[in-house]
């Protein structure tokens, strides 16, 4: 919108491109905390899981 009352949250490298009518704000310092958890059996072989877990723990917050 905008009259500049909408807003999006996105993660700090963003890859996709913005619209024309869409200005970047970054947040000041960190005021987000995400907290993940994921369970799965023990005796499980997807590493698909695995990899998804780990993509989560990449990700440096900016």
């Amino acid at each position: 919108m905008s009259d500049g009352t909408s807003f999006a949250l996105a993660p700090p490298h963003w890859f996709h491109p913005l619209p024309e009518s869409v200005v970047w704000q970054p947040l000041a310092g960190s005021p987000l905390v995400r907290r993940t958890w994921a369970v799965w059996q023990a005796r499980s072989h997807r590493q698909d899981l695995g990899h998804f877990v780990v993509a989560l723990g990449n990700d440096t917050g900016g």
